[in-house]
């Protein structure tokens, strides 16, 4: 992906058979020709990467100004995805405006992609959380196109913030991460991985200041037996549920890990593209040398490498963490916020503190991928020398 989001919302690939096969220096726009995506231009002979089925944002009518269900009125477009649009809405019997996500007209038919706006309505109106966006209500227009309300956020997308290589402040940064693994830790709960957290995502309901983050679009969300055993159990046969088959990857290239396609998705996902999404807020970068993400074997691109002021040691042991091997990953967003609220603690009182190394832990265990932790008794050590060290403040009570 580059250093920016340029691919469609929502991409469905399928692993390589041969790492041969990669083009690591190829650049989107990807073009679907018998069932391939190809880099049309550039040097060299198009290479095909990877094999797909894509749903690139298409050419949609602007319903702006249209009636739905004789209960919204639709202000004006403010998105566009794989497989739906938003837009600004007011429902007329309150005058209270809203986002009213509309399915695309020619997906309709297809049972599969509607189950799944189906149940991304259902997980954001069961899982609660103050950084998750809550769904409203569901249901189809006069021309039978599905369709659910949610919360109006206003601030814009985080990816918004960060085009250009444009970063945010290490406290920023510090506060966004906690947020997201707060709500990304309520959908884990409910038994949902999202499979898709990227800038684009998140929403900033405070802006680039004022950090009070929103996670949006479970379109590709896998959904657990803990979800199952939540939500009518006995209404959805095993047979019946949605599955990705082994070796398809949903998710956007950047932001999926390398392991994505041989098995199940599991908490470890989400922690991998929460390190991607926080590593390029702190830096401005892509952590990964390779366009569209990592490799297998890959180790992400220390702050030492990159062409901008490094933040802190600290942070980035944390990010490096969340983007090693699975075996040696973080485990949860859970630990992920500890270590981040250990390390708002520690940086609070000096943000340069964070620059000292940590001192080199025990020989690793060859059977096991070496993991750049250590970090969590390395700073509570730290912080209990620093008793006058003081945290990022909490977020702000709820309205």
């Amino acid at each position: 992906m580059g250093e920016s989001e340029r691919a469609a919302t929502w991409t469905i690939f399928r692993r390589p058979a041969d790492a041969d096969e990669l083009d690591i220096d190829a650049a989107p726009p990807w073009t679907i020709a018998g069932g391939r995506a190809s880099r049309p231009r550039g040097p060299g002979p198009a290479r095909p990467w990877p094999p797909a089925l894509a749903w690139p944002p298409a050419r949609r009518r602007d319903r702006s100004g249209e009636l739905v269900s004789g209960r919204y009125e639709l202000l004006r477009r403010i998105g566009s995805g794989g497989m739906a649009e938003v837009y600004a809405a007011r429902f007329l019997a309150s005058r209270r405006d809203v986002a009213l996500k509309l399915l695309d007209p020619v997906l309709v038919g297809d049972l599969e992609l509607v189950s799944r706006f189906r149940h991304e309505f259902l997980i954001l109106s069961r899982i609660h959380n103050r950084h998750l966006i809550r769904a409203h209500d569901m249901a189809v227009t006069d021309d039978g196109i599905p369709y659910y309300t949610m919360d109006l956020i206003r601030g814009g997308a985080l990816d918004e913030h960060l085009r250009g290589g444009r970063r945010l402040g290490l406290a920023a940064v510090i506060a966004l991460g906690r947020q997201l693994c707060r709500a990304v830790a309520a959908l884990h709960r409910g038994g949902v991985i999202h499979r898709d957290l990227k800038p684009a995502n998140v929403l900033l309901a405070g802006g680039p200041r004022v950090i009070d983050a929103r996670v949006i679009d479970l379109g590709i969300a896998r959904l657990t037996p803990a979800y199952r055993a939540e939500t009518q159990p006995y209404m959805t046969p095993p047979a019946s549920r949605l599955c990705t088959g082994r070796g398809v990857i949903l998710g956007t290239p950047g932001y999926t890990p390398p392991e994505a396609g041989e098995g199940p998705s599991g908490p470890i996902h989400d922690v991998f593209a929460l390190g991607v999404l926080l590593y390029r807020a702190a830096t401005g970068r892509m952590p990964f040398a390779a366009a569209h993400g990592a490799l297998e074997g890959e180790a992400p691109r220390r702050f030492a490498e990159l062409d901008v002021p490094p933040p802190p040691a600290a942070l980035e042991e944390i990010l490096l963490a969340a983007l090693a091997p699975p075996r040696s990953r973080i485990a949860s967003v859970d630990e992920l916020a500890g270590e981040l609220e250990l390390a708002a603690r520690l940086l609070g009182g000096d943000e340069r503190s964070g620059a000292r190394r940590r001192r080199a832990g025990p020989a690793a265990d060859p059977g096991r991928h070496p993991r750049p932790r250590g970090l969590t008794p390395t700073l509570r050590g730290r912080q209990r020398a620093r008793p006058s060290a003081q945290p990022v403040p909490e977020d702000p009570p709820l309205e």
